[in-house]
């Protein structure tokens, strides 16, 4: 009989709360692959969503920040024993739900940073210690998380792993970790950044679909499904979310179900997949254009009118959400449409009327222009442009370090960057608000001013 199980990761409570769905209260088990929350506040919050679940966790890197790690590990598996969850570190865990025993192997897995080979592997280290948070933030005793750490945590989680796949199991097997285990985890924009490095690792060679069933991890932001060897490898991430607008991974599932047996792994099909099956036709052809181009309008209409918007209808569901809801539609992502509330409203709108759905956005979007268009101000192109000129190079308290402060900038051009700039790192610049590094800023400002001025 197969075990069902919830899967997500990198919720980072720290920037705004998670309401769990619906749907995981049919899940046998909720696999957590790291970034919940800082130290224990994550597996806490993980047994408050869950009261009546079996969960299992692992650490990020993020549980570590402004923490030992070591002493860190011990406070959250105190914490993981006292609210009656599995937490693993270099650990395993075997369940029987309903007669059938299904184990779960679970580390950090840091990475050794020879994604690109041993001859970047320097670059991958140097570039690490000067950009990722992760050895600024994180202490080691008395001295700051390194890279040469990562390595050898990597290395003894690694043997670890390798001697306890070696040993049989009489049922399916998952492994979870926080980091990935892949370059196929690597998305297409970041290949070839050394960073990436920071990420994932090249470990192939452990995946064998007679040991292990299905392989899970956090930490790339991007939702991910695809096989190795017969081993299925998935992510399912909901990234930050710090801006109007959601999440920052919008394909994240929250109602993401799996199906386990041995040998055998399947997403398992809900109502909302089925009710979606009759969407996808109503959105072909002339029909899918109309929505792309009535979404385009209305987005356009709000970025450069943003006191313009006045009450129609419940404006932060179509704009935060009617593109990503197009864009499933079009590719046929049906799993999407189960999300949170709102957008389960939306997609209920289009099942209604489709017709409904375009002539809402484009009604609202000319409302949104003519009530701009009553209040007197600077054209919307040189406010914008002169916004993104305003930002003055600040550095910190000991004049060694510059960056920009984002947080000088209207909200609409703040929510812009984030969602062309997200899974950005940031500096930790004591008393600064939002600080953002100088080429991150600089080159996204650019081609903002080519758009402005074009």
């Amino acid at each position: 009989m197969a075990i069902v199980v919830h899967l997500l990761s990198d919720l980072h409570l720290e920037f705004s709360q998670y309401q769990p769905h619906s749907s995981s209260d049919r899940a046998d088990i909720v696999l957590a692959a790291g970034d919940v929350w800082h130290k224990d506040r994550g597996i806490r919050m993980l047994r408050a969503m869950w009261p009546d679940k079996e969960i299992v966790t692992v650490s990020g890197n993020q549980e570590h920040y402004k923490a030992t790690i070591c002493p860190n590990m011990e406070l959250m598996r105190a914490a993981a024993d006292e609210v009656g969850i599995h937490f693993l570190e270099n650990n395993e865990k075997i369940l029987t739900i309903r007669g059938e025993k299904i184990r779960i192997l679970g580390c950090t897995l840091w990475t050794n940073f020879l994604l690109y080979g041993l001859e970047k592997r320097a670059d991958c280290m140097v570039d690490a210690g000067q950009y990722l948070n992760d050895f600024r933030l994180i202490r080691n005793g008395s001295w700051n998380f390194s890279p040469k750490d990562s390595i050898n945590l990597h290395n003894a989680s690694v043997k670890w792993l390798e001697s306890k796949l070696d040993e049989p199991f009489d049922g399916p097997t998952i492994v979870m970790t926080h980091h990935a285990p892949s370059y196929k985890s690597v998305v297409k924009r970041f290949q070839g950044d050394l960073l990436s490095a920071c990420f994932a690792s090249n470990l192939d060679h452990l995946m064998d679909g007679s040991k292990v069933d299905l392989w899970c991890h956090g930490h790339m932001h991007d939702d991910l499904d695809y096989y190795i060897n017969g081993t299925r490898v998935m992510c399912n991430p909901r990234g930050y979310c710090r801006f109007e607008g959601g999440e920052e991974n919008h394909s994240f599932n929250p109602a993401l179900l799996i199906s386990v047996e041995k040998g055998k792994v399947e997403l398992v099909e809900s109502a909302e997949d089925k009710a979606a099956e009759r969407l996808v036709p109503m959105l072909s052809g002339r029909k899918r254009n109309e929505l792309i181009w009535a979404i385009d309008h209305l987005q356009s209409a709000l970025y450069w009118y943003p006191d313009g918007v006045v009450e129609y209808i419940d404006l932060r569901l179509i704009t935060s959400d009617v593109r990503w809801f197009a864009e499933a539609i079009v590719q046929e992502k049906s799993w999407y449409l189960k999300t949170i509330p709102e957008r389960i409203a939306v997609w209920a709108l289009a099942v209604e009327d489709i017709d409904r759905l375009v002539n809402v956005i484009v009604k609202r979007s000319r409302v949104t222009k003519r009530a701009a268009k009553r209040s007197p101000r600077v054209s919307a192109k040189e406010e914008a442009i002169a916004a993104l000129n305003r930002l003055q190079i600040r550095t910190d308290i000991n004049d060694k370090f510059k960056y920009y402060e984002l947080a000088e900038l209207p909200n609409y051009l703040r929510t812009e960057y984030w969602r062309t700039r997200f899974g950005s790192t940031q500096p930790v610049v004591p008393g600064a608000v939002e600080p953002v590094y100088l080429w991150d800023y600089e080159t996204w400002r650019e081609r903002q001013l080519r758009k402005l001025k074009s």
